[in-house]
């Protein structure tokens, strides 16, 4: 155990012995020196004190520091001051020079600064970090690559994913594609032909038969017409006999008509109709808006 040899001069006189403070500022003794045979016991006893009480203070420090105070040793004292008064940092103590070596201490600063394998460090600085860290590795992330969060699916250092997408018809949720088409009753197609003209006149016979000595000797028939034929004139005289021999027609064809008809009979119906396609298929930017860093991982 440390110890210490200096001690407080006049350490238990009583005030009436022991010079006031206001007294000692003031004394000629004090400012002027000692006069030869004059010594003052108050004074005296004060300037003892004050000086030793600092020494002692001092040797003290030194033993709480862990080192003899002695008088004996005045090198060693020396020394000792030295160690106390540069400290300690994180317990390391001074040498007898009284330097600190911080070698231990510095390194294990330097060993909880330097990130460990595994850990990561995002800059601007495209520098990699080994020229801070020396000894160390690094790998420079992959340029456009996210950070995710790894865990039961996804293992630390693994990678996936893509910057862009072209979307899949896998991909698109199920839904569809309305169109309206009115449905046909069942019905027939109906129409007319071109018209064609037909008409036209041509003459007849009456429906009498005439001997030429004779006259008239027999009837074939009545002087009428069917269908589209009609009498347009009558009585008119045949050609070679007498003169009230008349026996011709005029008769008339109506033959300007049309004819109708009908398509064959589908019953009700829809039509098929068919949607085209659009879109053009290309990929597109699956980033959200994002701030670009380098990104660093020590590897060794």
């Amino acid at each position: 155990m440390a110890t210490s040899n200096f001690l407080i001069f006049a350490e238990n006189v009583e005030d009436e012995n022991m010079e006031t403070d206001t007294d000692y500022e003031v004394d000629t003794q004090r400012m002027t020196g000692v006069v030869p045979g004059i010594a003052v016991p108050k004074m005296h006893n004060k300037l003892y004190r004050q000086s030793t009480i600092m020494t002692a203070a001092i040797a003290q420090s030194i033993v709480q520091a862990g080192y003899n105070a002695l008088d004996s040793d005045y090198s060693g004292l020396v020394a000792n001051l030295r160690r106390t008064f540069a400290g300690s940092v994180n317990g390391v103590r001074p040498d007898a020079t009284g330097n600190i070596d911080l070698t231990d201490v510095l390194n294990t600063i330097k060993e909880y600064a330097t990130p460990s394998i595994g850990q990561i460090i995002i800059t601007k600085d495209p520098a990699s970090p080994a020229q801070k860290y020396t000894g160390t590795t690094w790998e420079l992330v992959e340029e456009g690559t996210f950070i995710m969060a790894a865990g039961k699916t996804a293992a630390p250092g693994s990678t996936g994913g893509s910057n862009t997408h072209t979307i899949t018809i896998a991909e698109i949720p199920e839904h569809n594609h309305g169109a309206t088409e009115s449905p046909a009753a069942g019905h027939n197609h109906t129409g007319n032909t071109n018209s064609v003209d037909l008409s036209g006149n041509f003459r007849s016979r009456s429906n009498m038969f005439y001997d030429v000595n004779k006259g008239p000797s027999q009837t074939l028939g009545t002087a009428s017409t069917s269908g589209r034929f009609t009498v347009k004139e009558s009585g008119l005289r045949a050609d070679g006999n007498a003169d009230d021999n008349r026996s011709d027609y005029i008769v008339h064809f109506d033959g300007n008509h049309n004819h109708s008809f009908t398509t064959s009979f589908y019953p009700a119906h829809k039509h098929d109709i068919s949607i085209s396609n659009t879109g053009g298929g290309q990929s597109y930017d699956s980033r959200p808006k994002y701030m670009a860093f380098y990104i660093w991982v020590r590897t060794a």
